[in-house]
Formats: C-alpha cells, structure tokens, sequence
C-alpha cells in the first residue's frame, strides 16, 4: 500500500476519488513525509522538497525572457514568486523582484519599462517554455 500525506483541499480531491479503487492510504496533513506528498508547488518548495510532477497544466511563464535586474511578479507568496526564485537560483540570475497587486499593474510596470522580465499567465503571452518547465517540473498530465 502507498501511503501519501495530502494537503486539505483541491490538491486531495483526485486521490479522495481513487482512494477506494486503488491501493493506497491518503494522511490529510502538510507536515512530515510520506511514500508520496501531494501540495502546492508552493508548499512544496518552501518546504525544500524535490517537485516531481506537476498535475495541472502549466500556467506560468516568464516574459520576455527571464533576466534581472527586475522582474516582476503578481502578489508576493505566490507560486509565480516561489517558481521563478527557483529558476533564478538554479540559472544564477542576480536581480531584485518586484511585487505588483494586479496582472494589470505588472503589464504597465514592464510595458513602461519599469521591470526587465515579469511572470504572467499563459493567457498573456506565447511562452517558449513555461516557469514550471523552465525550474524542471515534469508535467504528469496535463
């Protein structure tokens, strides 16, 4: 049996339903370890857990391309600011994040050239790749 540690929430409700079709014991917590621990991204590497698979489509990216010295991202604590601390550690990527309180207010800060790069949704842009791609998230379903 596999024994997962599920946050409460959205994250569970898939495992809620296999639960009673496949072999495996859901612990609701967001605390400790497991066999298989299913979180937000964000939860996940505050925790500074290896990100396995991601089981959303990727909705983030980063544009125009990541390079400092500013880059913007919408509202601090997010998975946006989480996932491109994330590619900035791992490209080496010096440079100082800006907060902005609406997708709206980002695009102007870069569009005036406020900000070097900024994390918009999918919505926004036709990325290459997108940030979860980009820190090396693998997709599982998409």
């Amino acid at each position: 049996m596999q024994k997962i540690m599920a946050a409460p929430g959205p994250v569970s409700y898939p495992l809620i339903l296999a639960e009673s079709k496949a072999d495996i014991s859901i612990d609701f917590d967001k605390e400790g370890y497991s066999d298989v621990i299913a979180d937000s991204i964000t939860s996940l590497i505050k925790r500074g857990l290896k990100v396995d698979f991601i089981t959303v489509k990727e909705l983030l990216a980063v544009h125009p391309k990541l390079k400092g010295p500013k880059i913007g991202v919408f509202r601090k604590g997010s998975a946006g600011e989480i996932l491109v601390k994330a590619a900035m550690d791992k490209y080496n990527i010096k440079g100082e994040i800006i907060y902005a309180d609406s997708w709206q207010q980002l695009l102007n800060l870069l569009n005036s050239g406020e900000l070097n790069s900024a994390v918009v949704s999918i919505a926004l842009v036709k990325p290459e790749k997108t940030l979860e791609s980009i820190v090396g998230a693998q997709v599982l379903m998409g």
